[in-house]
């Protein structure tokens, strides 16, 4: 008999890891479609949260169409401007 203790099973289940990817974004109208598109990319297991802290140029307004067509995103909608430390608590 081995004085060896035994694994816990939770140590021989393989772990999965799935990255969560945060990106806040303010009046990014020009570039978040992009980003979003070059994050996908990376070949990660990941969910995708985008975080508009109340844009004026129509930013808030494409992503909900990409939410909404795409499905690849989460979307998260700030009522007020707080700032990019807001945007990812």
């Amino acid at each position: 008999m081995s004085n060896t203790p035994a694994l816990p099973l939770y140590a021989l289940t393989p772990i999965t890891l799935r990255a969560s990817i945060v990106i806040p974004c303010f009046n990014e109208r020009q570039t978040v479609i992009e980003l979003i598109d070059r994050v996908h990319a990376v070949p990660v297991d990941k969910e995708v949260i985008v975080v508009d802290d109340c844009s004026t140029d129509g930013t808030r307004e494409l992503l909900q169409k990409r939410a909404r067509e795409c499905g690849d995103i989460t979307l998260r909608l700030r009522q007020r401007n707080g700032g990019k430390g807001a945007s990812v608590q």
